[in-house]
C-alpha cells in the first residue's frame, strides 16, 4: 500500500471518527432542535415530560415533605428543650446534658437546611409547569423548553443526592460528634447513639429518594431529536417500572429502587 493511499486511509477514520462524535454530541442535546420541532413533535415531547411529572410527583413530594418535617420537627424539639431544662444535679452532669441537646439540634438544623436549599426539583416542577400557557404553537414551544430543563434540574438534583459525596456528610458528623462526646467521657450509650444515628438516618435519606428522573433524563436526551438530521442515536428501550440499582460509596454502601 503506498504512501498517499495510507494517507487517505487514515485521513477518512479521523474524519469518520470526529463526525461521530460531533452527531453524538448534538444527538445528546435535548435543546438543540426544539425550534425546529412540528408543533406535533412540541406536544408529544410535552406531554411525555408531564406525564412524567405527573406519575412521580407524589413520592417526591412524599420523600422531600416527610423528611423535612421529621428532621424539622426533630431540631425544634431539641432547640426547646436546650433552652429550657431545669437546672438539675451537679454543674457537670446539666453540661453534659446540655452539650448532647446542642449537638443533636445542630445537626437537625444543618440538615433541614440542606435540604431546604436543595429543594426536590421533581417535587414542585408540576406547579411551574401548570402556570405556563399552552393553547398556541408557540406557547406550547416555549413550555416545552421550560419542561426540559425542569427535567434536566431535577435529574441533577437527583444525581447529587445519590452520588459519593453524599455519604460524606453522616460519617463525618458521626465522628466528630462521636469522638468529641467520648472525649468529653458522656456515658456510653450516647457516644454510641452519637456514632450511629447520623449514619443511619444519612443512609436511610439516600437510600429512599427518588432517583426516576435520573433515567428519564437519559430516556428524553437520547430521543428529543431523534429521527432529525444529525441526530443518529435511537431512543433508549423503556425501563421497568421499579428498577434497583447497587453502589458503593464514601462512607456506604447504596443499595435502592427506583420508584
Amino acid at each position: 500500500m503506498s504512501p498517499r493511499t495510507r494517507s487517505a486511509i487514515g485521513a477518512f477514520l479521523v474524519a469518520t471518527l470526529l463526525t461521530a462524535q460531533a452527531r453524538t454530541a448534538r444527538a445528546q442535546d435535548a435543546y438543540a432542535c426544539i425550534d425546529a420541532l412540528t408543533d406535533q413533535e412540541v406536544t408529544y415531547r410535552l406531554r411525555s415530560i408531564e406525564a412524567h411529572i405527573a406519575h412521580h410527583k407524589q413520592y417526591s413530594k412524599l420523600w422531600w415533605w416527610g423528611w423535612l418535617t421529621v428532621i424539622g420537627s426533630a431540631g425544634l424539639a431539641y432547640w426547646t428543650a436546650f433552652g429550657v431544662i431545669p437546672h438539675e444535679g451537679d454543674d457537670h452532669d446539666y453540661r453534659m446534658r446540655r452539650e448532647r441537646l446542642f449537638i443533636n439540634a445542630a445537626g437537625a438544623t444543618l440538615l433541614t437546611t440542606q435540604l431546604s436549599v436543595f429543594a426536590m426539583t421533581s417535587a414542585h416542577s408540576h406547579r411551574k409547569l401548570r402556570k405556563l400557557p399552552d393553547g398556541t404553537p408557540e406557547e406550547r414551544r416555549v413550555k416545552l423548553r421550560e419542561a426540559t430543563k425542569l427535567l434536566e434540574r431535577a435529574a441533577k438534583r437527583q444525581s447529587i443526592g445519590i452520588s459519593p459525596t453524599a455519604h460524606v456528610g453522616g460519617p463525618v458528623w458521626a465522628i466528630g460528634t462521636g469522638t468529641y462526646l467520648a472525649v468529653r467521657d458522656h456515658p456510653t450509650f450516647f457516644v454510641a447513639s452519637a456514632y450511629l444515628i447520623p449514619l443511619v438516618i444519612s443512609e436511610a435519606r439516600i437510600l429512599t429518594q427518588p432517583r426516576a428522573s435520573i433515567y428519564e433524563w437519559e430516556r428524553y436526551r437520547a430521543m428529543a431529536c431523534y429521527g432529525r438530521s444529525g441526530y443518529a442515536i435511537p431512543a433508549t428501550p423503556e425501563r421497568s417500572r421499579v428498577e434497583w440499582d447497587f453502589g458503593i460509596g464514601f462512607g456506604g454502601v447504596n443499595f435502592g429502587f427506583r420508584f
